[in-house]
């Protein structure tokens, strides 16, 4: 093979030898990203993106969740109750005590709780922080009296927000039509929240549908009960629709 042929082949050779890098180079740039998105793994779900989740799923439901109801055949006390969604879950220490603490999400009403729709600073959707156990000083656990999970010290802790629909209720002798009244009972636990160092969380709340949105300022002392399980916010693709 002369000189020429041979450098000529080395040309075209090399030549080549540069379109395929540069073809591999454009599918690894166009065409992978492409199909990344389509086989894409679970993304983490923000915390906003479960809020949006939980009010969406929040205006689908009737305003106005608080109930007064008498007392009768199931119920030997009258009690107050209101449904939402549960949101974060935590543990708030007071006094030696260790309440475990949910928050739930609810859809606001008027003072009357009428059902009509009532927004303050524009919102329509806020949350309470219910206790639904507290481990006392002398190593006791005493329940508000709710159901599983929320009946055991441990059963709610670390719970994915936007999991649970449930029913939040309040009932025993200390419950009115007007709202609560403690007297000659200091000594249960309800009161005992009730009149500590956050009075009068629960009367407010009947009354005007306001929950502190820091538990130091107040929390209720609350029954939870699980409706249905909605896993709202469970891990899911990134770019799947909603």
């Amino acid at each position: 093979m002369s000189s020429d042929r041979y450098l000529l082949f080395l040309f075209w050779g090399g030549l080549l030898v540069l379109l395929a890098s540069l073809l591999a180079l454009a599918a690894f740039v166009l065409v992978l990203p492409a199909l990344a998105k389509e086989i894409d793994s679970p993304g983490i779900m923000t915390e906003q993106d479960c809020q949006a989740l939980i009010r969406d799923e929040l205006r689908q439901m009737p305003a106005g969740g608080i109930h007064y109801s008498l007392a009768g055949e199931e119920q030997a006390y009258p009690s107050w109750s209101f449904s939402g969604i549960t949101g974060a879950t935590r543990t708030l220490k007071w006094l030696r005590a260790e309440f475990d603490l949910v928050q739930v999400y609810f859809r606001r009403a008027g003072p009357d709780w009428n059902g009509e729709l009532f927004e303050w600073d524009g919102q329509e959707v806020a949350y309470a922080w219910v206790a639904y156990g507290v481990r006392t000083p002398d190593g006791r656990y005493l329940t508000s009296g709710g159901l599983p999970p929320f009946s055991r010290s441990t059963g709610a802790q670390g719970f994915q927000p936007g999991k649970y629909l449930v029913t939040v209720t309040t009932s025993g002798p200390f419950v009115t039509p007007q709202g609560f009244d403690c007297s000659d009972l200091e000594f249960s636990p309800f009161c005992q929240v009730e009149q500590s160092f956050l009075p009068g969380a629960s009367s407010v709340f009947v009354e005007n549908g306001y929950a502190a949105r820091d538990p130091l300022n107040g929390f209720l002392f609350w029954a939870v009960q699980v409706e249905q399980t909605l896993n709202l916010c469970k891990e899911q693709s990134r770019h799947a629709g909603r």
